[in-house]
């Protein structure tokens, strides 16, 4: 009788203690609606983190960005820049060789290509 008693008591403390929490949140997502508590949450809150944030991710950002842009010859912009320019010059160079090898090699065209 005891041990049920004791149980019975667990529950009814654990309903009680879930109803203020219910409760507690209530009134929170209410004053949360508040201009006053609104402005509170922006100036104590919100723009802090956010500022932090932009500082932060801009300390990231800002190197990746620089090296995205041309800066005369030190960013990997640059150096794709300089790859793809020799990569279009050795196909300039290599396409009328190319075009003869297949000329001279009819077994190896592809279906459709014209000799």
């Amino acid at each position: 009788m005891l041990a049920e008693m004791a149980g019975q008591q667990a529950l009814t403390d654990l309903a009680a203690v879930a109803g203020a929490v219910l409760v507690l949140a209530g009134a929170v997502a209410a004053a949360t609606k508040l201009p006053p508590v609104r402005w509170l949450g922006r100036t104590l809150v919100t723009r802090p983190v956010t500022g932090w944030l932009h500082r932060e991710l801009r300390e990231v950002v800002e190197p990746i960005v620089a090296q995205l842009s041309p800066n005369g010859g030190a960013s990997t912009r640059d150096a794709i820049d300089r790859v793809e320019r020799r990569l279009d010059d050795l196909a300039d160079d290599v396409g009328p060789v190319l075009r003869d090898w297949r000329i001279s090699h009819p077994e190896m065209r592809r279906d459709g290509e014209a000799g």
